[in-house]
C-alpha cells in the first residue's frame, strides 16, 4: 500500500515557538483537519466491497509532538489482497462463497448449515 510521508525542513526553529498555546492550538488543529481529509481520502480510494477495509481506516492525532497518521488494522497480508486481489490459483474463502451463494453482504455472525458448507465447498 503507498505510504506518504512529509518531512518538514527547520522544524527544530518552529518548535520552540510552538510551546505557545496561542500557536500550539491553531496548528492542531489543522493537523487534526489534515488527517480527517486523509481518512476520508483513504476511505474514498477502497470504498465497495463488505466495507471491512473501510470500517478498518483509522486516524490519531499526538497533540504533545503534533502528528498525525492515517492507519488501517487489517494486516498487511489482507490490505494487499484488497488492493491488488488474490493470487491467481488462490481460492476464496469458504464463507465468501456461502455468502455469494446466499446472495448476502459479509456478516461476522452469519451461520452456516451443513448443506450450505457443503455446497460451498463444492463450488
Amino acid at each position: 500500500m503507498p505510504i506518504i510521508e512529509v518531512e518538514l525542513k527547520g522544524v527544530e526553529e518552529i518548535a520552540k515557538k510552538l510551546n505557545d498555546p496561542k500557536i500550539r492550538e491553531p496548528i492542531k488543529e489543522m493537523l487534526t483537519e489534515a488527517v480527517k481529509v486523509g481518512q476520508s481520502a483513504a476511505v474514498k480510494a477502497i470504498s465497495g466491497g463488505t466495507g471491512l477495509a473501510e470500517r478498518s481506516i483509522g486516524r490519531t492525532v499526538w497533540s504533545r509532538t503534533l502528528k498525525g497518521r492515517v492507519y488501517t488494522r487489517i494486516k498487511y497480508e489482507r490490505a494487499m489482497s484488497i488492493e491488488e486481489g488474490r493470487l491467481p490459483g488462490e481460492p476464496p474463502s469458504l464463507m465468501a462463497v456461502a455468502m455469494w451463494m446466499k446472495g448476502i453482504p459479509y456478516r461476522r455472525d452469519l451461520i452456516l448449515t451443513k448443506e450450505e458448507s457443503s455446497l460451498a465447498f463444492k463450488i
